[in-house]
């Protein structure tokens, strides 16, 4: 599927992780004036997008059938 994942792209992943995480905190303080439902659209239509791209990036995403073969 691709090359094996590096000791260096690993913990690079981790930072990026940790921000991720640790920035939400303070930009959930910014948007408190948002109301409820709308903060939960804004964090549904985030998440639909990360997961639009990580589908995106599978070897066989949009292939007829690809959705079940690993059911199967």
């Amino acid at each position: 599927m691709s090359a094996p994942i590096t000791p260096r792209r690993a913990h690079l992943g981790m930072l990026l992780w940790a921000l991720l995480v640790g920035l939400s905190f303070p930009a959930v303080g910014l948007m408190s004036e948002l109301p409820p439902l709308s903060l939960t659209a804004l964090r549904f239509a985030i998440a639909c997008a990360g997961l639009w791209w990580l589908a995106r990036r599978a070897d066989d995403f949009g292939r007829p059938g690809s959705c079940c073969r690993s059911i199967c």
